[in-house]
Order: structure tokens, then sequence, then C-alpha cells
């Protein structure tokens, strides 16, 4: 672990890298990116964020700073910020270190990678004998069929036949054919397993699950819950890419999110930065994970109804209060594209911003109206008419360059919120 004091004038932004990999970068002078792209926004008002409550040191310690880890696990990258009194390295240390073990334990019960995982053990069960599962992970199938029921199967962890026909033909070099993708579709949907007080029932030899859209963001949450009850003053976990935050920055009161340019080759090139106080941002898309097949790239996120790559927006980030619903959500978003913008709960404090096209040159953001309270840059902008969302009541298109929302200190100020 590491203490790093963050600089005064040139504050850190985080953007998902190659391989969903996490990449820390400092903004600085960008030019004008474009970009096509889905920013989903959720936010809360100051009064309905979580209160986190700091420990007697850090509380008595008018100095806080934020001690980092960066380590692997997962297959992919993951990050941790604790924000702390500056006498408080230990207590850092020391929660970074349970921190890694749970993510490890989840790695353990939920890896489709692992031949000895409990998901893998489902996987592999004969058909009709039931496997005993952990709570925990239960509780993740659980939620990822109730989701799949919402969204109509847009999102489904059982379509793990489909990713399997698309990397298989990556491999040879030859698009899939129609009867193989047929084959995967069929093969897919939770009409294959049931799920019991202690475990689940495969009922169809090729029916396969994949927890990869939701496994992470469960750790994250877990990871974040566990930070909240050793009593630090803020914190965040980052797993990949996708991010879930609390309590307060070092500095400032917000923390400042910045969301990477999906058609720009350099990796900190960034189409947007949003700040928000407790809360997750997790993005999905096809800038940076798919499958090569000949000259062509197709997404590595398929809709489970086709069998299809999906083609609607390369990158869709979502905010939410938890990183679980905000990365279904932003998988669910690249399959439905903007029909799922009209299908996201009207109660769930969910904003969005779509931008659309297919390239830079003819890209367009859409959004609902309360995006722009989080938006505090946006350099990815492009420079054409930005419509509200459709189904969004009452709202009408704003011309580009209009009613920008205040700076990153203005929000800061005292009595200021992002929400």
């Amino acid at each position: 672990m590491t203490q790093r004091n963050p600089s005064s004038d040139r504050p850190s932004f985080h953007s998902k890298g190659p391989s969903g990999k996490g990449l820390w970068i400092a903004l600085g002078g960008l030019g004008a990116l474009a970009v096509v792209a889905v920013l989903v926004a959720a936010y809360w008002p100051a009064k309905e964020r979580p209160v986190v409550a700091p420990s007697a040191a850090a509380a008595n310690d008018a100095t806080l700073v934020a001690y980092h880890r960066r380590r692997g696990v997962m297959n992919t990258v993951v990050n941790l910020t604790a924000v702390a009194g500056k006498n408080q390295a230990r207590l850092a240390e020391t929660t970074f270190d349970e921190v890694q073990a749970l993510l490890a334990d989840v790695e353990k019960r939920m890896s489709s990678h692992r031949p000895d995982s409990e998901l893998s053990r489902l996987n592999a069960a004969p058909v009709g004998q039931s496997v005993a599962l952990s709570v925990e992970t239960l509780a993740v199938l659980r939620q990822a069929r109730d989701f799949s029921t919402l969204t109509d199967g847009a999102f489904d962890v059982t379509c793990r036949p489909i990713l399997e026909t698309w990397r298989k033909a990556a491999k040879a070099g030859a698009r899939p054919t129609e009867a193989e993708i047929q084959r995967a579709v069929e093969d897919t949907g939770w009409r294959w397993f049931r799920l019991t007080p202690d475990g689940a029932v495969r009922d169809r030899e090729t029916a396969t699950i994949d927890l990869g859209g939701i496994a992470k963001k469960h750790a994250i949450d877990r990871a974040v819950e566990l930070m909240i009850k050793r009593g630090l003053a803020g914190g965040m976990v980052d797993i990949g890419g996708d991010i879930r935050c609390f309590g307060r920055p070092a500095e400032g009161d917000l923390w400042r999110i910045g969301l990477r340019n999906p058609f720009a080759e350099e990796r900190d090139a960034l189409m947007a930065v949003v700040a928000i106080g407790s809360g997750a941002v997790c993005t999905s898309g096809n800038y940076e994970r798919f499958v090569k097949i000949g000259d062509r790239r197709y997404s590595h996120i398929a809709d489970p109804r086709t069998g299809l790559p999906c083609e609607h927006a390369p990158s869709v980030s979502v905010v939410g209060p938890d990183a679980a619903s905000a990365g279904l959500w932003a998988t669910t978003l690249c399959v439905l594209g903007l029909e799922g913008l009209k299908r996201m709960p009207p109660d769930a404090n969910l904003e969005a911003l779509m931008v659309v096209g297919d390239s830079p040159e003819d890209s367009r953001w859409y959004r609902t109206k309360g995006i722009d309270r989080l938006l505090v840059d946006r350099p990815g902008e492009p420079p054409t008419e930005i419509p509200f969302a459709p189904g969004d009541e009452g709202a009408g298109p704003r011309p580009a360059g209009t009613q920008r929302p205040p700076k990153a200190k203005e929000l800061s100020e005292p009595g200021a919120s992002a929400s």
C-alpha cells in the first residue's frame, strides 16, 4: 500500500482502460473529443446519501489523506482507496487486507474460470442433480434471475452458451453459423435452472451460467460495506473500471470520475466527468472487450434473446446507489439501446445520457433531465443538438453549449450538491 497526496490543482480521475483494467489519470487540458457512447447516471440528493460515520481518530483529525492499494484479482486489476486520518495508515492497511480476502472469496465461489468454484460445479453437474451452494452465491443467482425477469431476458446470466459460441468462432476465424447461434439461444434461459433453498439444479446438459456480468459488482458492494464498517471517512473500490465510492474524498466534497472516450486511441482521453457523493459507476461496452473475426470486431456483450453481439453503443456507464444495480443496467442498456432508457424504473433516481452514432462525426447524445447536474466536464460532447431521452415528459431538445452545469469547484462549495 502506498500513500498518495492528491494534487490541489489537478484532481485525479478514474477511466476504464483496455481489457477492463483500471486506469488512474490526472485530467489535464484535453481537447474536444467526439464520442459515441452512453452515460446513464443515478443521483441522490445530499439528504439521501448514506451516512458514513468515520472513526474517532479520523473525526478528530482535521487532516484526511487518501491511502491506495493496487492488486490483481478476479482476472482484472483492483484499485482500492481509503480516506482516513494521516495517523491511520494501519487502519487503511488492515482494511485493504480484509477487502482482498473478501474479493478472493467471491472469486472462489462465483468464477467461471476456476474449475473448483461453486459456479463451475453447477455448470458441470449431471442433469437433475442438486448442487449445494453458499447463501451468498444463491443470493446473487436470485438477483440475476429477478433482473432477467424485469428486463424480459435482455440481461441473462444463463447466456454462457452464446458467449462460448462466439469465443470459439473467434478462435476458428469464422463467424458462427445461424444454426450454431440458434442452438446457443435454445440453450439459454432460466427455464433450464431451478434454484432451491440450499442450491440449484440444472435441467439441460448444454445449459451453463456465467456470472461475469454481476459477480464483480457484487464484490465491489461487499467491499464497500466492509470499508464503511471499519469507520473510514471515505473510500473507493475499483474492479476492472467499475467503481463505487462512499463518504468523502481526501480533498473536496464530491468524487470526480472520468469516463473514457471509447473511440480515442489514448487511454487517458475522456468523454465526460461526473461528480457524485456516495454511489457507484459501472461501464459496459464494446471498445475494449470484444472478439475479432476476420477484420471485424464484435462486442463481448450479446443479446440473450437473439444470440447476436450488441451494436447499439460502444460504451454505457451507469451511476447508481450500488455497483450491482448500476452494472446490471449498464449491460442491459447495451442490449436494449434507446428503448432501454424508457424501461428504467422511474422511482430508482436514474438519469441517463446516451450518445448514439456509427462514428465520432455523426455521434449524438440523448439524456434525461437530471444528468446535467452530475456532469462537471464534457470534453467529448459532440457539436450537435443534445435531445432529452425518449419518454422524458416535459423535456425537449436543448442546443449543445447551453445550460451548462456549474464547475466542480462550485459543486464543492459549502451547501452545494451534485444533485
